[in-house]
C-alpha cells in the first residue's frame, strides 16, 4: 500500500482487510510513499503515515522505505511500532544490511555468483542488473568495467569482471592516496557496500538544467552500453531477433525521426491529414463536421451521402409500385365469357 493522506491511507487499508471478495490477509505492508514518488521524485518515506495504518489496523504491519542501515530497522520499528521491516534498494547496494555490516562489494558479489550457480537457472540480465546494484559507486570510477559488465554473455564472464573489480580496488587500498579526492562524497571507500541516497529534488532544481542534461545523457549512455559498439555478437538475442527481421529499421533513439504534433492534444499527428490532427481528435473533428479524412480512412461524408442516395432510391421504388397498383385498378380485367372459355378449352386439348 503506497500512502496518500492519513484518511484516505487508513480507509485503504480498512477496505482491503474487510472486503468480501479476497480472503482476510495475514499482514499488510505500507510503502511510505505515493505513487508519483519514483525516480529523482523519490524523496522521504512518511513513517507518520505507517504509524497511523499500524494503530488503525488489528493484524501485523511491516514498514518499508528510509531503511539504509540496520539502525534504521531499530529506529522504524521504535517510531511505529511495526511488527516487520522490508528494504528494497537498500539491501540490493547492501545484501549484508540486515547482519549489520558493510563488506567490500566484492565479496558480496562472490557469494552472489555462488548462490546463481548452485541454484539454477537465472536469467543472465537479472544477475547483471543485481551486480550493477552492488557495484554502483565502484563502477562510476571504473568506467571500462561497466562496459564489460553490459557485454559479458555468461556466468563465467561475469566472474572474470568481478575477479577484476577485485583486483583493482585491492591496488587502491594499497595506494590510498590514488582515490582520497574521488570518494569525497561518499561516507566509505567505494569498494565498501553503502546506500545509494538520490539527491533531492530541490537539489536537482538548484544545480540547474545544464547538470540535469548531463546526468539525462549519462543515463542515455547507460542504456545504450549493449549498442555502443554495433557488433552483433555483443546484442542480446531478442535485439538480434528485431534487426534481423527489420534489416532497413533504424533502431538508435537519437536518430529516430521527429513526428509534428496534432494541433489539439499534442501526440503525432497524421502526415497526410487534411485536418494536421492525430487519429483521435480527427475522428471526433470528421464526425461533428460530416468530413472525409483519407489519410486515416474516415469516410463520413462519403457514407452519409451514399446512404441519402440509398435512402431516395427506396422513395423511387415504391413510387413505382404506387403507380402500377393505381393503374391496374383503374383498368380493371373484363371476366371471360362462356364462348371464350370453350375455345381455351379446345385449345389445350389440341
Amino acid at each position: 500500500i503506497r500512502s496518500f493522506c492519513f484518511i484516505a491511507t487508513i480507509f485503504c487499508c480498512l477496505c482491503l482487510i474487510k472486503s468480501e471478495v479476497l480472503e482476510l490477509p495475514q499482514l499488510l505492508t505500507v510503502h511510505g510513499r505515493t505513487k508519483d514518488q519514483k525516480g529523482a521524485m523519490t524523496g522521504v518515506a512518511s513513517w507518520e503515515h505507517i504509524k497511523a495504518v499500524r494503530k488503525a489496523v488489528n493484524i501485523p504491519v511491516f514498514a518499508n522505505g528510509n531503511i539504509h542501515h540496520l539502525s534504521d530497522v531499530e529506529r522504524c520499528i521504535q517510531e511505529t511500532g511495526v511488527q516487520g521491516v522490508m528494504s528494497a534498494e537498500g539491501n540490493l547496494h547492501n545484501p549484508a544490511l540486515f547482519e549489520g555490516r558493510s563488506p567490500p562489494v566484492w565479496e558480496m558479489a562472490e557469494e552472489y555468483l555462488e548462490v546463481v550457480k548452485q541454484y539454477p537457472p537465472c536469467s543472465l540480465s537479472y544477475v547483471r542488473a543485481h551486480l550493477f546494484k552492488l557495484w554502483h559507486h565502484t563502477l562510476q570510477i571504473h568506467q571500462d568495467l561497466r562496459e564489460e559488465l553490459a557485454k559479458v554473455k555468461n556466468l563465467q564472464a561475469l566472474a572474470d569482471v568481478s575477479k577484476q573489480l577485485k583486483l583493482r580496488c585491492q591496488e587502491e587500498i594499497a595506494n590510498r592516496k590514488d582515490v582520497e579526492d574521488k570518494e569525497c562524497s561518499l561516507p566509505f571507500p567505494h569498494w565498501i557496500c553503502q546506500p545509494y541516497i538520490r539527491p533531492a529534488p530541490k537539489q536537482l532544481a538548484a544545480n540547474g538544467s545544464t547538470q540535469g542534461s548531463e546526468l539525462r545523457k549519462i543515463a542515455c549512455q547507460k542504456r545504450s552500453l549493449e549498442d555502443s559498439d554495433g557488433a552483433a555478437e555483443v546484442l542480446s538475442k531478442n535485439k538480434q531477433k528485431k534487426r534481423s527481421r527489420n534489416p532497413h529499421k533504424n533502431f538508435c533513439p537519437q536518430q529516430k525521426p521527429k513526428y509534428l504534433k496534432c494541433e489539439q492534444c499534442g501526440n503525432p499527428k497524421g502526415n497526410k491529414c487534411v485536418f494536421n490532427l492525430c487519429r483521435g481528435c480527427c475522428k471526433k473533428k470528421a464526425f461533428k463536421e460530416m468530413a472525409d479524412c483519407p489519410s486515416h480512412g474516415l469516410r463520413f461524408k462519403t457514407k452519409a451521402e451514399k446512404r441519402k442516395a440509398e435512402e431516395e432510391e427506396q422513395k423511387d421504388g415504391k413510387r413505382r409500385e404506387g403507380s402500377v397498383i393505381e393503374m391496374n385498378s383503374e383498368s380493371p380485367l373484363r371476366p371471360e365469357t362462356s364462348t371464350e372459355l370453350q375455345e381455351r378449352s379446345t385449345a389445350l386439348l389440341l
